[in-house]
């Protein structure tokens, strides 16, 4: 099963890598601000067995080794199969912007008791504004201006302590997916919880596209409460964790995907980038080929207020990915 997730460590808990086989955490950490990029823990005595592909969004706590260049060799080789089946009209309409493209959204909110609610209606409603203005690339002028729109379908409520807390790879988790699940590849089921990994917290992750014949009731987006709009994740509040992780179930890569390599994330006009951006930092440049780190990209690690766009070239792969794995 590919796994994307994003972790991140704030004054009360964890931070967990990008890309990955395994599971990436470090101990719970009483801190005020992130320790920066490749602090005090390794990958490589941070990683445990997990499932798949997995990926974060990090504050800096631990180091990212990404998945292997097999590992996404066979991604790849997996999409390409997918959309040269694709028939030359659906590989034409892929291939430019075409028409706007209506994901409906089924929400679940797990609560600890049937009083204990954490996303009032109004709260969701806020919540899917800010991934359509993201998506409409209402955020900066330089952003593209994809043609996907969420559209809010359901929402529905279940009090589960278990449920509540579970995180990537847990039987508990699964369950709640395969219980809870509404519609068919096309929608989007987003998960509403506080889940935790290895006594820190995690903000959120997604299933990718090439998974969802595999295992469908799986598919969907898990964000933590406390990453939505003024949540109590300081620097992570804005709701962009469901703007990012929508990203990964649309087929998107981190933008350090492959670090400097010239592949990289797969698309072309994000600058290469050598290891994960934390906070805002402007100047920063990691790589000696054209172009500064993306910071202000929605699939780096930045701060919500610094995370503000999408590529063409993100665009251009999204309508591909839809094209091959959830349109069908």
């Amino acid at each position: 099963m590919s796994v994307l997730r994003r972790c991140v460590q704030t004054a009360v808990g964890l931070s967990v890598g990008g890309l990955a086989l395994g599971t990436l955490v470090a101990p719970g950490v009483a801190s005020a601000a992130p320790a920066g990029v490749g602090a005090n823990v390794s990958a490589a005595e941070a990683c445990a067995p997990g499932q798949g592909v997995l990926s974060s969004r990090s504050d800096g706590y631990v180091r990212d080794p990404g998945p292997s260049q097999a590992e996404v060799r066979a991604y790849e080789d997996q999409f390409d199969a997918a959309f040269d089946a694709l028939s030359p009209a659906e590989r034409s309409s892929a291939a430019g912007e075409g028409k706007t493209v209506t994901i409906p959204v089924h929400v679940h909110a797990i609560q600890t008791s049937k009083n204990t609610v954490k996303a009032p209606r109004k709260r969701i409603k806020q919540q899917i504004r800010i991934m359509n203005r993201a998506y409409k690339g209402n955020q900066s002028k330089a952003s593209a201006k994809t043609k996907f729109r969420f559209r809010l379908k359901s929402v529905d409520r279940t009090v589960n302590k278990r449920w509540y807390t579970a995180a990537l790879g847990d039987r508990a988790a699964n369950k709640m997916k395969r219980k809870l699940h509404k519609g068919g590849s096309r929608a989007l089921n987003l998960y509403l919880s506080a889940p935790e990994i290895n006594g820190g917290t995690l903000f959120g992750w997604a299933t990718f596209p090439a998974d969802l014949k595999r295992q469908p009731k799986i598919d969907g987006v898990v964000i933590n409460y406390g990453s939505m709009m003024n949540g109590k994740y300081t620097g992570y509040n804005k709701g962009d964790t469901a703007v990012h992780e929508a990203g990964h179930w649309l087929g998107l890569y981190h933008t350090f995907q492959g670090g400097c390599s010239k592949l990289n994330d797969r698309v072309k006009d994000t600058p290469r980038e050598a290891t994960p951006n934390y906070e805002c930092p402007k100047s920063r440049n990691t790589c000696k080929a054209p172009g500064k780190d993306p910071i202000h990209n929605f699939m780096d690690y930045s701060y919500d207020k610094c995370m503000t766009q999408f590529t063409f070239g993100q665009s251009k792969r999204m309508n591909r990915q839809w094209a091959a794995f959830r349109a069908r």
